[in-house]
């Protein structure tokens, strides 16, 4: 964990594991070495796994567009009316 991450995300980050009591007062360095000694003391790496993927947020996949949103929402809108539509007509024809 170099200076490439902010001090903000790492304290938030370091926060959810250890809690806030245990981190007041201590500045960078020192929050390095509560992780490292909580990481090394992990046996099931699961400490080490969340606290990557929090530090390291990696961006959802893909996130569309308002406009591409907007024509899924018409094109899926369109598909419930013409199917309830649909399926109106079939009762009618069954029921009449």
């Amino acid at each position: 964990m170099g200076d490439e991450v902010d001090n903000q995300t790492l304290y938030n980050c370091t926060v959810l594991v250890v809690g806030r009591e245990p981190l007041l007062g201590l500045n960078r360095s020192e929050i390095l070495t509560v992780i490292t000694r909580i990481v090394e003391e992990d046996k099931t790496l699961k400490t080490r796994d969340f606290l990557r993927d929090c530090i390291y947020q990696e961006p959802p996949p893909y996130v569309l567009v308002w406009w591409e949103k907007l024509a899924w929402i018409i094109v899926f809108v369109s598909m419930v009316i013409v199917a309830t539509f649909g399926n109106a007509v079939v009762i009618w024809i069954v029921l009449g």
